[in-house]
């Protein structure tokens, strides 16, 4: 089936493609390895201003919070705990703002472009959701001349730079997430990288004005660092994922570290991926066949923090292993089922059930509510007293 998903293991793509009359460079740990570029966190070459900006969200923000930092590289949270990145970049912990984000120990998905062959995007799940919204995956490939926002965490500018008559920029260092713009230059088309190939679009670095130009306010190229960062093109009013990034073009004999006018960034066209996408991003996390808290259950009925088939959670607060309220009782068994076996503590006693998403006492009883009425009644026992004085 095209597009279609299979499991998946979290190595390293190697090795360079000829393509068209350029080399494409796979944008991720080799390349950095080759450079031994120690900033662990970067960003896309922009080709305006002085090469520093745009490291915050665009007034009209396209999602640039679900961009993360994958080791060092990219991933985008999609939704419902789920991660979309380059095949390359593998699965692990994602950085999204301060906090870093575990995956589910139940491996990535890799999906395929025709039967057998693989295409550089896998998906995998992280055992807890960070607070982002869910982002909408394009069901139509970005049209030619249509502009896009990317955002990555590849490499910053450095110097100005030249060969052989064109201008354009030294690979730089940096440490921030940015965006920046681009136009689509091709239709869909299939990049080969040794036994990978992925149905993709490509935009074209382009020189800013003077005209004629064809260059975005803010041109961007992809670098080392970006691959599994975001393509974003707005539908209407809407914006949409419509790409992962994934590979650069370079000329032949291009020198090494550069980003020059007339290379390409190469992005997985998600429209062509989307049904097997929506497969795995679609599914509650009690019937997505993945044990997303690495507590050895899956799914309902078996995990017991499952209350039915369609429960967000893996994990509610009584059944993940955590003292949530410090009250010193963990979870409804002392924390055993979310430790193998071994208890971890005392049970809490406000845990009842093990799919109970709070360790807190609820309101009910003579609580929160009787100390609402309270002054009603006391002013109601006042008013019987005067009226029954009044009878005397």
């Amino acid at each position: 089936m095209r597009g279609s998903g299979a499991a998946a293991s979290a190595g390293s793509m190697r090795g360079l493609a000829r393509y068209g009359l350029d080399a494409l460079v796979v944008l991720g740990a080799l390349a950095l390895g080759t450079l031994g570029v120690p900033d662990p966190a970067r960003a896309v070459l922009l080709a305006a201003g002085d090469g520093t900006e745009n490291t915050t969200a665009p007034a009209d923000d396209p999602g640039f919070a679900n961009v993360g930092n994958r080791g060092g590289l990219s991933a985008v949270y999609i939704g419902n705990g789920w991660v979309l990145t380059a095949s390359h970049v593998g699965v692990g912990p994602v950085v999204f703002g301060s906090n870093t984000y575990e995956p589910s120990p139940g491996g990535g998905f890799a999906f395929a472009t025709t039967p057998g062959v693989s295409a550089d995007l896998i998906v995998f799940k992280l055992k807890k959701n960070p607070p982002l919204p869910a982002l909408t995956i394009s069901s139509e490939t970005p049209p030619p001349g249509a502009e896009v926002t990317l955002v990555g965490n590849g490499l910053n500018r450095g110097a100005a730079t030249s060969w052989n008559g064109i201008s354009g920029w030294l690979w730089g260092t940096g440490s921030a997430t940015r965006w920046g713009t681009n136009l689509v230059v091709s239709a869909p088309l299939d990049v080969t990288v040794g036994k990978i190939v992925t149905q993709a679009f490509y935009t074209d670095f382009t020189q800013p004005p003077p005209p004629p130009s064809e260059a975005t306010a803010y041109e961007s190229q992809g670098v080392p660092g970006d691959s599994g960062g975001a393509v974003f093109y707005k539908n209407g009013s809407s914006w949409e994922l419509a790409g992962i990034l994934f590979g650069i073009d370079s000329f032949v004999n291009q020198p090494a570290g550069t980003a020059l006018y007339g290379n390409k960034t190469y992005a997985v066209d998600l429209a062509f991926y989307r049904t097997a996408i929506l497969g795995f991003a679609s599914k509650p996390a009690c019937s997505d066949g993945i044990d997303d808290d690495g507590d050895g259950f899956i799914d309902f009925p078996a995990d017991p923090g499952c209350y039915t088939a369609t429960s967000g959670t893996e994990s509610p607060a009584c059944q993940d292993g955590i003292d949530n309220d410090g009250d010193g009782g963990i979870d409804y068994d002392g924390g055993a089922s979310a430790n193998h076996g071994v208890p971890l503590g005392p049970p809490d006693p406000q845990c009842d059930v093990p799919y109970r998403n709070s360790e807190t006492p609820s309101a009910c009883g003579l609580g929160a509510e009787l100390a609402a009425v309270l002054p009603l009644l006391q002013r109601l026992r006042r008013s019987r007293r005067l009226r029954g004085n009044a009878r005397v």
